[in-house]
């Protein structure tokens, strides 16, 4: 053989060599074995990136109450494109070479993605596995599910066949867990919303906690573990990492009033990303917390007697004001079947009959509408509020 064809022949074995080789790590594995190997290494799917979180401060409250409409902490993604989940890179890097559909199969036989909900709920800032359960553990007041399991096709589905870098804040389904929103609440007594201020401001120590979405461990939503990236470990004195977002909370008191301890209003949010330890502040996730957020909420009764006065009228804005803002923000989590809004008074009332917010504790004593200064005594309490805090257009990517 000349040597000009040997150096042609080798010349073709090796290109032969690198297209097997390519073509061995190019396609997904193809037996089942193979299958469930690779996607036990594939870490979590997703990101989740919220827009908007409410406080609400009312206490006392007994049930049956409606859902929709009352609540401590409300969060979620209202704004199409710029927040809900994305599918992270490192997922859709180790998954290049999988079509839409069966990239989302592999939701249900990945470790990190199979069996597993996006929830909302309280942690202790030094243990992630240990929730603040105010009574008995019910789902929707001490933990709520965003949206169904992440592996199931509502979810797996839409987040598979989404272009990099693309969010998702509202998927398909027939229930009404298709918007990206939960809510806690801790409503049913004043002890329980003045320990939830508590542990949400303070940042070290045995009381310190987040607010966490985060994964759960199983797809049933009484279940309190959350998921962690695969070998992780608490480090001395710290917290075992886990797949999701914290936040702190700052209170304060409401706009215009003084003399009470209570610090109804929420003033702000700082958000920590906890994959790692110590939590990782996420500087350029600024949360807005405005004081023309706040809005007082008034009893019907109240104003049928005069002693507050709020327009029960359809929504209006004024021009040259923050009103078409500030409206859109309270409108997220607070529904027009629900709730009148004043937008001059910056006021709310409940289109239901019945006092919930102020609960069955309120006895003779009256509210201090419209004071300066207030004081929960054996004559009058200081009036609840709700505050919208958002993340401004410019911090979502």
């Amino acid at each position: 053989m000349s040597p000009s064809l040997k150096l042609r022949h080798a010349f073709f074995a090796v290109i032969c060599g690198v297209l097997l080789l390519f073509q061995n790590c190019a396609q997904p594995p193809e037996n089942n074995s193979a299958v469930s190997s690779f996607a036990d290494k594939l870490p979590i799917a997703v990101d989740v990136q919220l827009d908007t979180i409410a406080y609400m401060s009312c206490s006392n409250i007994k049930d049956p109450v409606e859902k929709r409409a009352y609540f401590t902490i409300r969060a979620g993604a209202y704004t199409p494109g710029k927040s809900g989940l994305q599918m992270r890179e490192d997922f859709r890097k180790a998954t290049e070479y999988y079509g839409a559909t069966d990239r989302a199969k592999l939701f249900a036989s990945s470790a990190a993605n199979g069996d597993t909900r996006l929830n909302l709920s309280i942690r202790s800032a030094g243990n992630y596995q240990s929730p603040w359960v105010a009574d008995d553990l019910r789902a929707g007041e001490d933990v709520d599910s965003f949206l169904p399991p992440l592996d199931s096709a509502f979810i797996a589905g839409p987040v598979a066949a989404a272009r990099s870098g693309a969010w998702i804040n509202y998927f398909p389904g027939s229930g009404d867990k298709r918007l990206v929103e939960a809510s806690l609440r801790y409503y049913k007594f004043e002890d329980n919303m003045v320990r939830t201020r508590q542990k949400l401001e303070t940042s070290s120590g045995s009381d310190a906690a987040f607010m966490v979405a985060g994964f759960s461990s199983s797809s049933d939503e009484l279940n309190l573990g959350l998921r962690s990236p695969s070998g992780s470990s608490a480090p001395p004195g710290g917290a075992v990492p886990i797949y999701g977002r914290g936040f702190l909370f700052g209170f304060t008191q409401p706009v215009g009033y003084s003399g009470s301890s209570d610090r109804r209003a929420l003033g702000a949010i700082r958000e920590f990303d906890l994959t790692a330890y110590p939590p990782r502040e996420l500087s350029q996730n600024q949360w807005s917390c405005p004081t023309g957020n706040q809005f007082i909420i008034v009893r019907p009764e109240d104003i049928v007697n005069g002693r507050a006065t709020c327009a029960r009228i359809p929504d209006r804005v004024r021009a040259g004001t923050n009103d078409a803002a500030e409206l859109q923000a309270l409108r997220r989590v607070l529904r027009v079947e629900d709730w009148f809004v004043d937008m001059t008074r910056h006021c709310i009332v409940p289109k239901r009959t019945g006092d919930y917010c102020y609960g069955d504790q309120l006895g003779t004593r009256t509210i201090s509408y419209g004071t300066t200064s207030c004081v929960n005594d054996a004559n009058t309490v200081c009036p609840h509020f709700v505050t919208i805090c958002v993340r401004p257009q410019n911090t979502l990517f």
